[in-house]
């Protein structure tokens, strides 16, 4: 096989690869999200005091992680608009 088609076959692979990788974070952002809310709930409807704060801390890593990983993924324009939103919460 000729040098140049082994450096496409290479070059194509790893595109499928980042983009795989891509898909998988956006997968993981929406996860972390939807996590994070849920744990926002609960820490607004309890009447405990110790289980809002440890519900509000979870939520918070949880928001975290999804500002850390908005930065390196390929979002879709809806995607990119969510962002924003939870950026400028």
């Amino acid at each position: 096989m000729p040098m140049g088609q082994t450096n496409v076959a290479a070059m194509l692979y790893h595109f499928e690869t980042a983009e795989e990788v891509s898909k998988l974070k956006v997968d993981f952002i929406r996860t972390d999200l939807d996590v994070a809310l849920i744990f926002a709930q609960i820490a607004r409807r309890t009447d405990k005091r110790e289980k809002e704060i440890r519900n509000q801390l979870n939520a918070r890593r949880g928001y975290d992680a999804v500002l850390q990983f908005t930065g390196t993924a390929s979002l879709t324009r809806f995607e990119q608009e969510i962002s924003r939103r939870v950026w400028h919460c």
